[in-house]
């Protein structure tokens, strides 16, 4: 009989209760619908189709690509600035050109220290804490010429708080959308 009432215990609440990703993809669509409420040219014409996430991009892991592209950039400027070094004696554009490259070293240089700070900050309390997720979106929309159309995207989400939408991929046909100011 425990067995039983345990059994139909653990039931009604799996069924009751939503897993963390159909509660994120329930806040990303709420989010993206007011995005795309503010931008295209007929509201009423818009219709969801589904959601899916397609990656979650941890803050540790978009901090490793930042710190990696910064260090990339760093050593073209680095080998940048060893060329015109060796042409510096032809022209006084190639002096102003050093310049600027020593300070975006400078400025890369500082930036790589902020971002080497803000990683350990992350090992040391959640380093698995998710920064953003891209999601696939599937919906239909009046275009420019008033026909509804299925439209078929990639938006970026700010993960937490609240899922923002913070771009929306575009295709080849934006006629849905109207001109933001």
């Amino acid at each position: 009989m425990r067995v039983l009432i345990l059994f139909i215990i653990l039931i009604v609440t799996s069924c009751s209760t939503k897993t963390n990703e159909e509660q994120t993809k329930e806040m990303v669509k709420a989010n993206f619908e007011a995005y795309l409420n503010e931008r295209l040219h007929d509201p009423e014409g818009y219709e969801f189709v589904k959601i899916s996430i397609s990656d979650t991009i941890t803050h540790l892991q978009n901090l490793d690509r930042e710190i990696e592209w910064k260090q990339s950039s760093n050593k073209n400027y680095q080998s940048s600035l060893e060329d015109i070094t060796e042409k510096m004696s032809k022209i006084d554009v190639i002096r102003k050109e050093k310049e600027f490259l020593f300070e975006k070293i400078k400025e890369n240089n500082e930036a790589l220290d902020s971002l080497f700070y803000s990683k350990e900050q992350i090992l040391k309390h959640n380093k698995d804490s998710i920064a953003w997720i891209t999601c696939h979106v599937v919906f239909r929309a009046h275009n420019g010429n008033g026909a509804k159309r299925l439209y078929d995207r990639f938006i970026a989400v700010e993960a937490y708080p609240d899922y923002e939408v913070i771009e929306l991929v575009k295709g080849d046909d934006e006629s849905y959308l109207r001109e933001i100011e």
